[in-house]
């Protein structure tokens, strides 16, 4: 993975917090990420990639970043794909590209910088290359999100919609059953009412928003 000066924008570093620069660009070497590794910032892959730990474009305390693999890459289930957004300006958010396959699964998760406040629209082309399959198993969004999967992309856009449980852009049964599933077990994400507990209001508070659509 170069970078100029080392380490200084795109980077491979261990559960220690060292990092390493991946420099060898045949398109016939595999580059296994292990589970306790990130690779984080801004740069390229061009060896067969396999993602079975972190993967983070950019550096939110100083800017958004475009992680770009030139080969396959296959996300395994424990993966996780992390970016940032602090405005709707390309520059402003994390990006993942490619110009190979890329088979996704693990977990997503988005987190926000810099005092942006999404409206209703926003939308973000996180992931994109000629041949994306697959989709996350796990969303770790705030509610009002949705996600988009389409061959070519992975679109994040805010919807506002809360009733949108499982971040799909609609509201239905699958809703019911991903809202039930998590306030069952007293998952804090059920407290859709911000009280700070998870319980019958937060039923009422669900359906009656799930009612009207959203």
């Amino acid at each position: 993975m170069p970078a100029d000066p080392p380490c200084a924008h795109a980077r491979w570093r261990t559960g220690t917090g060292r990092c390493a620069l991946w420099t060898n660009n045949s398109g016939t070497q595999s580059f296994i990420n292990g589970p306790s590794h990130t690779i984080a910032g801004t740069g390229r892959i061009y060896s067969i990639f396999s993602n079975q730990g972190t993967i983070s474009p950019g550096n939110s305390t100083n800017f958004a970043g475009q992680l770009d693999f030139r080969n396959t890459t296959t996300l395994s289930s424990t993966s996780l794909c992390r970016f940032e957004i602090s405005g709707t300006a390309p520059n402003q958010y994390d990006r993942i590209t490619g110009t190979g396959v890329m088979n996704l699964n693990g977990t997503l998760r988005g987190s926000f910088f810099g005092g942006f406040v999404p409206v209703v629209g926003d939308s973000f082309f996180f992931i994109s290359g000629p041949s994306i399959a697959g989709e996350f198993s796990r969303i770790e969004l705030p509610k009002g999100w949705a996600v988009e999967y389409d061959t070519t992309f992975v679109r994040v856009y805010f919807t506002g919609c809360l009733a949108d449980w499982n971040y799909s852009g609609g509201v239905d049964g699958d809703d019911v059953i991903a809202f039930f599933s998590q306030w069952d077990v007293g998952d804090i994400e059920a407290d859709i009412n911000n009280d700070g507990g998870v319980d019958g209001d937060d039923v009422i508070d669900f359906f009656f928003r799930w009612d009207r659509g959203c």
